[in-house]
């Protein structure tokens, strides 16, 4: 199985299964009890008949008996097509198993049911090896990658090789853009002095290089980061001070006692 199932020559190949549904189908069919209900059809049929035969002896309508003897008919060509497909069916499973090489008394004794069964299993085991040896060889080939790209910076793969050549392809126009655009204003600035023919000169704008930018944002980053804080032109506003701030505590100074002063002093504020 192993070996049928690794597809080399053939990679896009289906599974076996999924082609072998019919046979799936008639694997579920007991086609020995179909045979015996062809026969019991086929005898109720004929008895049927019989009794038509009765009821044309005693009923008097004819549009009855004309309507049984239609049915009747009817069902006989059913039953008949049903018996000569069934006899062609098994001839040709029989000569379906003398062709794979089996003997005639094999291929009489074998039924329909066991030689579908066996082929819908034999397809669903192969299905299911291939999907293992299918998911066995993508987790080698991962496996493989993984190794092959150990060590390595993500910059280095296969994935980032596209993003670094787009990268520098955007330096190269960003570099050439600004000639670019000098070359159309002058080319513009040349048609308009020949169609007004004036003695006016007109002065194209100069653009700037990428060397230039590049100094002006250093000397800018030099600047700023050399640069003194400057001092605040406005102080501070400080809280506002009690007014009795300098004054001691009456609670403080009743345990030391106090001076001849600090008694002078709150007997002219009371």
């Amino acid at each position: 199985m192993s070996h049928s199932v690794s597809t080399i020559n053939t990679p896009h190949s289906t599974d076996l299964y999924s082609e072998f549904g019919a046979l799936t189908r008639c694997s579920r069919v007991d086609f020995g009890l179909l045979e015996e209900t062809l026969m019991n059809l086929e005898r109720r049929c004929k008895n049927s008949w019989d009794y038509l035969k009765v009821i044309h002896k005693h009923e008097s309508k004819a549009t009855f008996r004309d309507k049984l003897s239609d049915f009747l008919l009817k069902s006989a060509e059913r039953i008949i097509t049903l018996k000569v497909v069934h006899r062609r069916l098994m001839n040709r499973f029989r000569a379906t198993l003398l062709y794979f090489g089996t003997s005639p008394r094999v291929s009489k004794e074998t039924s329909v049911q066991c030689f579908a069964r066996m082929i819908s299993e034999f397809a669903l085991e192969y299905r299911t090896a291939q999907e293992r040896f299918v998911s066995q060889k993508r987790k080698k080939h991962v496996k493989g990658e993984r190794n092959r790209t150990r060590g390595k910076m993500i910059t280095e793969t296969r994935k980032f090789s596209a993003t670094e050549e787009q990268m520098k392809q955007k330096q190269m126009e960003t570099l050439l853009r600004p000639a670019d655009v000098q070359f159309e204003k002058r080319s513009r600035s040349r048609s308009q002095k020949a169609s007004k023919k004036s003695s006016d000169r007109t002065t194209t704008p100069s653009v700037t290089s990428p060397d230039d930018v590049t100094d002006k944002i250093m000397e800018q980053l030099v600047k700023t980061a050399t640069q003194v804080p400057r001092e605040r032109s406005t102080p501070v506003s400080r809280r506002k001070r009690s007014r009795n701030a300098q004054r001691k505590s009456l609670r403080r100074t009743l345990k030391s006692g106090l001076t001849d002063e600090e008694k002078a002093v709150i007997m002219g504020n009371l």
